[in-house]
């Protein structure tokens, strides 16, 4: 079944493999007090439904993690929350049929007939990749009547409608091959064409790669080349 956080605080996660669970991580904020959970190093893949779910408000620190093929999405922040990723993967390349993006977050849900709003609040991803089989890779769906604050700066993001909004900064990539080194055999290390070599932000990066290699001039992504 994975693993699942409620109302957790002050939790930390580090060189963690989950695999083949239905959804692999669950950080539910039920709660007036979020939950709180930091990330590193970590890989989660091949889920049924999610990798990462993340509902209603939680706050998140992920750096230096790979989320997989899922047969739904690799990552939902779904209902609002806080979070800052770098130097993340979000790479689906699931073998079944799959109508879903490899990411989305939302700031909304529906209960009832009832549509409920929650802010995304500080929130930033840096160095990122979002990338997979389908023809869009990346979607934010959210209601503006109540705070929506992040900002997308130094990623690799496929997406058939580009995003021209104020959150996106000019560092984005937007639809090239990210050139992995094999997706057959489930290998994102980068190949010395790919276009995220030295693209990305230092100013949000950190000291090493989930292997340990340093990052000098940062690529984006999981892994230094």
């Amino acid at each position: 079944g994975g693993i699942y956080l409620d109302s957790s605080k002050n939790v930390t996660i580090d060189y963690l493999i989950v695999k083949n669970a239905q959804v692999a991580l669950t950080i539910d904020a039920n709660s007036s007090n979020p939950t709180r959970v930091t990330i590193k190093n970590s890989i989660f893949d091949n889920s049924a439904f999610y990798n990462l779910s993340a509902i209603r408000g939680p706050v998140i620190n992920a750096e230096n993690c790979f989320f997989g093929d899922a047969g739904l999405l690799s990552a939902y922040l779904y209902a609002g929350g806080e979070y800052n990723f770098k130097h993340c993967n979000f790479v689906n390349y699931y073998a079944g049929s799959r109508s879903t993006p490899a990411f989305a977050m939302t700031n909304w849900e529906v209960i009832a007939n009832t549509t409920y709003t929650y802010s995304v609040r500080n929130s930033r991803f840096d160095n990122c990749i979002f990338y997979g089989n389908a023809s869009t890779e990346f979607i934010v769906d959210t209601l503006e009547a109540i705070e929506i604050d992040f900002v997308v700066n130094a990623s690799l993001i496929k997406r058939e409608e580009i995003y021209e909004y104020d959150n996106y900064s000019a560092s984005v990539i937007w639809n090239e091959l990210p050139n992995f080194y094999s997706t057959f055999d489930n290998d994102f290390h980068l190949t010395e064409s790919s276009p995220c070599i030295n693209a990305g932000d230092p100013i949000y990066s950190n000291l090493t790669d989930i292997e340990g290699k340093s990052r000098d001039l940062p690529d984006i992504g999981v892994y230094e080349f």
